[in-house]
Order: C-alpha cells, then sequence, then structure tokens
C-alpha cells in the first residue's frame, strides 16, 4: 500500500526493508546515469588504478590490460567497498544472482587471475585474502 502511494505521489523508485545493500547501490547508480549521463560511472579509481567499466580494462601506470566479465565484477565491487572486506557470499551473491549453484572455487579462480593480471600492470600490491572473513582492496 506504501508503494503504491508513493509512486501515485511521484516517487521514480521504492525500496522495502530489509533490502540488499548491493541493490540499492545499483538502483543508485542508475539514477546517476540517468541524471548525468551514461559517461560519469564510465570509470572508477583506486589509487593510480583506472578502472574503465565500459570496455572491461584496467589501467595502471600507462599499462593496460582487458578483464573478463567475471573479473571487472570482483574489481568492481572490491574497490566499491575499498578498506572493507567483502565476504566471499557476498561477492558470490553479486557476480551470480541467481539460485543456479556455483562451485565456491570458480570465486578463487576468478580472484587468482585478476590478481595475476593486476600484478602484469604493475600493481603488486593488490586484493588481499582475510582468511575466512573475505576479500579487501587495502
Amino acid at each position: 500500500m506504501d508503494e503504491l502511494m508513493s509512486m501515485n505521489l511521484g516517487a521514480d523508485d521504492f525500496i522495502t526493508k530489509p533490502y540488499n545493500t548491493q541493490i540499492l547501490v545499483a538502483r543508485i547508480a542508475s539514477v546517476l546515469r540517468r541524471a548525468h549521463g551514461s559517461n560519469s560511472l564510465d570509470t572508477i579509481f583506486y589509487n593510480d588504478l583506472k578502472l574503465n567499466l565500459s570496455n572491461g580494462s584496467i589501467t595502471y601506470h600507462g599499462n593496460t590490460t582487458e578483464l573478463t566479465k567475471n573479473e571487472l565484477k570482483i574489481l568492481s565491487c572490491l574497490i566499491k567497498n575499498k578498506g572493507k572486506i567483502v565476504s566471499r557470499d557476498d561477492l558470490m551473491n553479486f557476480m551470480w544472482n541467481s539460485d543456479i549453484f556455483v562451485d565456491d572455487n570458480n570465486l578463487s579462480v576468478n580472484v587468482t587471475i585478476l590478481r595475476k593480471k593486476l600484478e602484469e600492470v604493475g600493481m603488486k600490491e593488490n586484493i588481499e585474502t582475510r582468511r575466512g572473513l573475505g576479500y579487501i582492496m587495502p
């Protein structure tokens, strides 16, 4: 009832509790894209690392490499949560938001390959594993 009333009063969107913070952030990003154009959110910076979301590449001190879809999702999630530990479960839900079973090892393999790509462009200190907790971009 609150949702219907809010929409009738002019709301563009309505979020009910409990809500997933990643979905909330995605909705906010969507509103910002509509308000400021899509180019404003195509690039994320982390220290000297540039993550280009539109073409799936990273650049560090002039060195560039391409990322896969999964690597892009992992890195963008970790950068958006920089300084915070992101649990393996949160990353799994962010990457494969479905009821289909995905082996936990898939995440480990993707993180390992992503770490190698970050090292290839020169970023030696990158994704840290916090045993039993998840991953963090320090």
